[in-house]
């Protein structure tokens, strides 16, 4: 199984035919949902010549390494180990707001990658992730 970042992908798993299971889902703006689904299904995502417009959108990533993250720091109240670098703080309301003010990061395939690896540090899936993080 591999998990996805995404939103709005319901229509595209129709007329994919894939089938899979929403781990998480942010209802507030931004939106994001995590969707756990075969390798395979991923693949056809990836390399659909199909992709419409009203499809949504996601990304895929087995992790982005930014050297060891190895700072304990609380985001939503969780302890975690993750990249402290130039960043003063070690607390953090969520986890969209750690990528933003201590990584500078906003877009969402680095977001993913980020995600992808601080998941598999710390011992929990991608969807876990977000949901204890990001609320």
């Amino acid at each position: 199984m591999a998990e996805i970042l995404g939103n709005n992908l319901h229509k595209a798993f129709k007329e994919l035919g894939i089938n899979a299971t929403r781990t998480y889902k942010r209802t507030e703006k931004p939106r994001y949902e995590v969707w756990e689904l075969s390798k395979d299904d991923v693949k056809k995502l990836k390399y659909s010549d199909e992709w419409q417009d009203d499809w949504g959108w996601f990304c895929h990533s087995n992790g982005e390494h930014r050297g060891t993250a190895f700072d304990y720091i609380i985001i939503n109240g969780v302890g975690i180990l993750a990249w402290q670098e130039n960043c003063k703080k070690d607390t953090f309301n969520c986890l969209t707001d750690y990528f933003k003010e201590c990584l500078g990061v906003v877009d969402k395939e680095t977001m993913c990658a980020y995600s992808a690896y601080l998941a598999k540090n710390n011992g929990m899936s991608l969807g876990q992730l977000w949901s204890r993080l990001e609320g």
